[in-house]
């Protein structure tokens, strides 16, 4: 009886001991998915042309700021991004000047006075969520290489002295991530490109009403279309290089340049943007010790 005890210890010794091995050994195998916390903050220039209004080529100078969250698993990326800036807008080629302008009043009699043309504010915001799912790379994994899907949103808004007052859009995108490292910099290239969206532009003037809503929402629904890629093109692009300091920090620069272009209704509108950004990444969960 105390010979069979013994063994059966002994056996349950060894079953345990077998056991948490193994649960440790699947614990070890699951990896946990990298969850990153980016911040920046810089400087950005935009052109803007819009024939509609007027020929002259405008320039706005902002400082972006953002707050960026991704989540990578072995077989994908979640990424979400948020984007506000403010800063001025105005004439390229020409200063701050006077204008005279003649309208008649009430009566039909023309009246004159002087008008000063002059930088303007300009605000804006951008909200991005992307899913991408990792694809296999034709040069093994020294380059990562995904693809998904980008829902935008973007808003511009200016006062009057500019020739569009809001600009807004709401677009889905094809995006593609690449992602390798050089020299001891991690480098990720992003891309997406409008599929359709729906776009607004309202320009300066008193525009009717429908009757039905108030001016905001009367003033949207008029000036808003759905766009597809035929009469509505626009193209993001941004390149981040970062360099580790320690397990949960980075540091480095992010580049970012959009161009869209408008063609619906003989209207004729294109935009370029600029930006340059220093980020601070802090990451919240990895496998790295």
């Amino acid at each position: 009886m105390k010979n069979t005890l013994t063994k059966i210890i002994i056996t349950g010794i060894i079953i345990f001991q077998f056991g948490t091995r193994g649960n440790s050994q699947e614990n070890n195998t699951h990896i946990l998915p990298d969850k990153n916390l980016a911040f920046g903050a810089g400087y950005s220039q935009l052109l803007l042309l819009d024939k509609q209004v007027s020929p002259l080529i405008y320039k706005a100078q902002f400082i972006p700021l953002f707050i960026e969250y991704t989540k990578k698993t072995n077989n994908g990326i979640m990424n979400l991004k948020l984007e506000l800036a403010n800063g001025f807008i105005g004439p390229k080629r020409f200063k701050e000047r006077n204008r005279l302008i003649r309208y008649p009043d009430n009566n039909g009699v023309f009246q004159e006075y002087n008008y000063t043309m002059k930088n303007s504010y300009i605000a804006l915001n951008e909200f991005d969520f992307e899913y991408l799912w990792k694809i296999k790379s034709p040069i093994g994994e020294k380059v990562k290489l995904y693809a998904g899907g980008q829902a935008k949103q973007f808003f511009s808004f200016s006062y009057t002295d500019v020739p569009i007052f809001v600009h807004s859009e709401l677009s889905i995108n094809p995006s593609f991530w690449t992602s390798y490292n050089l020299m001891g910099l991690t480098c990720q290239s992003r891309l997406s490109v409008f599929a359709i969206g729906v776009i607004t532009n309202l320009p300066y003037s008193n525009n009717p009403v429908d009757g039905k809503h108030n001016y905001v929402v009367s003033t949207f629904k008029m000036g808003s279309e759905i766009f597809s890629i035929m009469d509505y093109q626009r193209v993001n692009f941004s390149q981040y290089l970062t360099k580790k300091i320690n397990n949960k920090l980075s540091m480095g620069l992010n580049y970012k340049f959009y161009w869209h272009s408008s063609h619906r209704h003989n209207k004729n509108s294109k935009a370029y943007n600029n930006s340059i950004s220093v980020v601070l990444s802090l990451k919240l969960q990895s496998n790295e010790k």
